[in-house]
């Protein structure tokens, strides 16, 4: 089998964890093309929290990855899940691909596409950054498009629709709760007295929370409400 070598980026720390994709994801692209195309991964490293942006031949994985190459005469190709776990743009992307070969590499393969960004490189230039150029595409599309949801929600705003955005209020999806809670909340707790001034204690929140429970209001899942819940309901206005 043909000889190469495993490299895993991700950017965002928020994206790093047992829990999360991302690095999954890219060892599954990257050992399904190896499988497939006849190559043994010898070693693999992961840069977390690096972004795309940085200087290729900075990168302590990528270091790594060179070094391990450098003993090991017949390991000379470096596999990626796509483009973008190699740079984010074409400047870093050439400037990373003539660190590789001044270190000995040969082949920097993007497993999606299922092309060797050296070797094309070598015969179409064009072709070889096309991939760079349609990550640059993708995202200032999201950022047309993300400007473009956020024009709209301001002219909602300007046309006197006070709410445009997120999830309905307890107000707005049950303001029978709203009712109910509030009128719990002025009710007094017989248990609860303070024997210094001898005054009634108002109902706590995880009280009013059983009461609402027992008439028959409950959260999403079918439970009582917890007493932080209580509060923002306490909290909510219901028209007259």
């Amino acid at each position: 089998m043909k000889k190469a070598v495993a490299y895993y980026r991700t950017s965002s720390m928020s994206n790093v964890g047992e829990d999360k994709d991302s690095l999954k994801r890219q060892k599954f692209a990257v050992e399904s093309y190896s499988q497939k195309h006849g190559y043994e991964i010898k070693a693999a490293k992961y840069d977390a929290g690096v972004t795309g942006d940085s200087v290729v031949g900075q990168r302590q994985g990528i270091v790594d990855l060179l070094e391990y190459c450098a003993s090991d005469p017949e390991c000379k190709t470096i596999i990626v899940e796509n483009a973008g776990r190699f740079a984010r743009n074409k400047d870093h992307a050439i400037r990373g691909l003539y660190a590789l070969q001044d270190a000995g590499i040969e082949s920097l393969i993007f497993a999606d596409k299922d092309m060797d960004f050296i070797k094309e490189w070598s015969v179409n230039e064009l072709n070889a950054i096309m991939p760079f150029l349609e990550l640059v595409f993708a995202e200032k599309e999201k950022v047309d498009l993300t400007k473009k949801l956020r024009e709209a929600r301001e002219r909602k705003k300007a046309e006197g629709r006070k709410k445009v955005e997120g999830r309905k209020s307890y107000a707005e999806k049950n303001p029978e709760l709203v009712k109910a809670a509030k009128k719990l909340a002025r009710c007094n707790d017989p248990k609860r007295r303070d024997r210094q001034k001898d005054t009634k204690q108002k109902l706590s929140l995880r009280k009013i929370a059983a009461a609402l429970f027992e008439q028959g209001f409950t959260n999403s899942n079918g439970a009582p409400l917890s007493p932080s819940a209580v509060r923002e309901v306490l909290a909510q206005k219901v028209p007259a």
